[in-house]
Parts: structure tokens; sequence; C-alpha cells
């Protein structure tokens, strides 16, 4: 990725453990997870759930801010709308700006 990130999805790497032992896994040893939220699977809510929960940064991406549930709506997310073109510039000046951000001084 031109951000300078390796992108894993589970779907496509060979393994013989079960399914979640193995996401979790591996969301345990990235750095940031990208949550695509449209179509609201149910697994990619868990599992972005669980990297929430292991304090993992996780990039909410969907086309339309109405399809997030409500307690999801709070969070900063990548909205593409009609424009799936624009989605690799929006995600990467997001990941750049985690990857980058500076303390704030109080």
């Amino acid at each position: 990725m031109a951000a300078g990130l390796n992108c894993v999805r589970v779907d496509r790497i060979p393994h013989t453990r079960p399914i979640q032992e193995f996401i979790f896994e591996l969301v345990s040893k990235s750095k940031l997870v990208v949550f695509v939220a449209d179509g609201g699977n149910p697994n990619a809510y868990y599992e972005a759930g669980f990297a929430d929960a292991m304090k993992k940064e996780v990039i909410v991406v969907v086309q339309s801010e109405k399809d997030l549930p409500f307690d999801i709506r709070n969070r900063n997310a990548v909205i593409y709308g009609n424009k799936p073109n624009t989605l690799e510039v929006k995600l990467r000046t997001k990941i750049e700006a985690i990857r980058f951000r500076r303390p704030i001084a109080l």
C-alpha cells in the first residue's frame, strides 16, 4: 500500500486453524484495522469490536454515514459516497494522520 503498510485479509491467507482464532491473532499483531462497514456484516462488526477492545486504531470505511448504526456514527469514518475511486486517497490520508500525529501538550 502507498501508506507504507501491508494490507492483510484473512480470507486470502491459507490456514488450517479456526477462523476466529486466526483473526484474533492477526488483529493483535496489527497496528491498525480497516473496518468496512458496508452491508452490515455482523462478523466485520464483531472483529472491529475486538480490535477496538484491544486498543487498536480502527478506521471505519463506509459508503454512506446513514449505513452506520447509532453507536458507530460518532467515529470519524472515511465516507466515500458514490466515488469509490476517492477511497484510496481518503484512506491514505487517514492512515498518515494516525501514523504521524504528535502528542498534544496541554
